[in-house]
């Protein structure tokens, strides 16, 4: 069997390692995995490519090889939280069951846009790696299982390439079902 880089390559893509590469990921997903010393690799893509539908479409690989990191906001009563969810991008998140309970709040809904600017990531190509320590990450156990997964760079002109491991490794991460079944 081969590995999903041997694919990717195949399809165009070009992943070299993070280290020698920092001007492909946002300064923050850059510092934290070079902090962390997780071994990650980088593809640059056209910003065109980088919502998921339109990335796994492009270079024709199943949505099961990525996984979408999305922001969301939690409220119960005048507390709100913002936390990160990941799932695999073929999978659809439960926002108002799984997540709502996990993170114990009344209603949960996406983050407002201005958050991402607050961490110098772009809409499309979020990054679980470079957010607040203090924030949840929730990881659903599909994710980390995957043996090799695309994720958000921080950035929309590229693409990580990671373990599902790595990612529940994140501090913060709590690995949990957030998926609807």
């Amino acid at each position: 069997m081969k590995s999903l880089q041997t694919t990717l390559t195949e399809q165009g893509l070009c992943f070299v390692d993070v280290a020698d590469h920092p001007q492909h990921l946002s300064p923050t997903t850059y510092s934290s995995l070079m902090e962390a010393g997780l071994n990650a690799l980088v593809t640059p893509i056209q910003e065109q490519d980088s919502d998921t539908a339109t990335f796994f479409q492009r270079f024709q690989l199943e949505p099961h090889l990525g996984a979408n990191c999305v922001i969301v906001e939690g409220q119960r009563g005048e507390t709100r939280r913002l936390a990160a969810c990941i799932t695999l991008s073929a999978d659809r998140i439960d926002l108002n069951g799984a997540v709502r309970k996990s993170l114990d709040a009344r209603k949960v809904k996406m983050a407002p846009p201005e958050v991402l600017i607050q961490l110098d990531m772009e809409s499309g190509g979020v990054s679980p790696f470079g957010l607040p320590a203090e924030w949840t990450l929730l990881v659903d156990p599909a994710v980390s299982q995957a043996e090799e997964l695309i994720v958000g760079s921080g950035i929309r002109t590229s693409k990580l390439l990671v373990s599902g491991y790595s990612l529940s490794q994140i501090p913060g991460a709590k690995t949990c079902a957030i998926t609807r079944q």
